[in-house]
């Protein structure tokens, strides 16, 4: 412990614990701002897949209406072959933009949709085939009564996961009519990874930083220590650091068994000095004095001016 001591004060423990705890609530903040901005920016990402794909089915939507307008889907009672089209353009756009799911939706109420079309593999068990009914959230509700592009931030779904969706409307142009939407989706996981990361390089720096300012904090405290204990006149110690360190150096003598000197200097006749040739070469004198004493002391004695502070 005394090793530990000597080589990180306990006033820097003091100071760097005293920064950390300052620091830690800006930096929380700053870093769940980060967090949500990539959040954001992954919604947006997803917003932005759906807008173009759904401006893909609006350029060719009689076929997707027909399919989308179907009350049962039951074999040979929907276009399959236009169907099975769109699930492999679907599987394809899923792989190339590293998505986690792609679909597109009709609205059966207020509360509920309809899957049409999915680019998870027909194999998978997540795979939503053609009339699969789910809930409707509010923004979906919102998009498809307004016709709006929308994104969301993040979702807990016990069967999907936490993710992030981002939805466009699919708008038959002539009428302007909603005929479905297009919703992308983004696990978590596709950032967890670079949270993660983010999260560890964020830390490491405010540790870093909180050092540095704790270094510089106990370097200023020190010469401010420093500063209000000298003598500005000699450069020598004031009668404050004086008896800081007399009262200290006695009790450390008592407690090892130690000797302790104390040797107490006075100039004679400097009165007349002052008096006959004036205060500057009084101060002349004692810087010389001074000067003398620091030149003849050992590092760790103490040597103060004591009167005239």
């Amino acid at each position: 412990m005394k090793n530990f001591k000597r080589f990180i004060p306990y006033k820097f423990i003091i100071i760097f614990i005293v920064v950390a705890m300052v620091t830690t609530i800006p930096a929380s903040i700053i870093f769940n701002n980060s967090k949500n901005a990539v959040i954001s920016e992954l919604g947006t990402e997803a917003m932005n897949i759906a807008i173009t794909v759904a401006s893909f089915i609006e350029e060719d939507i009689e076929p997707y209406k027909e399919l989308s307008s179907t009350d049962s889907y039951t074999k040979g009672n929907y276009d399959e072959v236009y169907y099975k089209k769109m699930l492999g353009l679907f599987q394809k756009i899923n792989k190339q933009t590293g998505v986690d799911y792609i679909f597109t939706e009709k609205k059966l109420s207020n509360t509920q949709v309809a899957y049409i079309l999915d680019g998870v593999d027909p194999d998978s068990e997540n795979f939503s085939f053609i009339g699969s009914i789910d809930n409707m959230m509010p923004l979906e509700l919102k998009a498809f009564n307004e016709g709006t592009t929308e994104k969301t931030g993040i979702i807990i779904d016990e069967k999907w996961g936490n993710f992030v969706t981002g939805y466009a409307p699919i708008i038959d142009k002539p009428t302007g009519e909603v005929v479905g939407l297009v919703g992308v989706d983004f696990s978590l996981n596709y950032i967890k990874d670079v949270l993660i990361l983010s999260k560890q390089i964020f830390f490491t720096v405010i540790l870093l930083v909180n050092c540095l300012l704790s270094i510089l904090s106990y370097y200023l405290l020190n010469e401010y220590n420093k500063k209000i204990g000298i003598d500005h006149m000699t450069g020598l110690n004031n009668k404050r650091h004086h008896d800081k360190y007399l009262l200290k150096a006695i009790n450390d003598a008592q407690s090892k068994g130690h000797p302790l000197s104390l040797m107490m200097i006075d100039v004679d006749d400097f009165k007349e000095i002052n008096d006959r040739y004036g205060h500057q070469a009084g101060d002349i004198a004692l810087k010389s004095i001074a000067q003398i004493l620091k030149g003849n002391v050992r590092r760790i004695d103490i040597c103060s001016r004591y009167a005239g502070c």
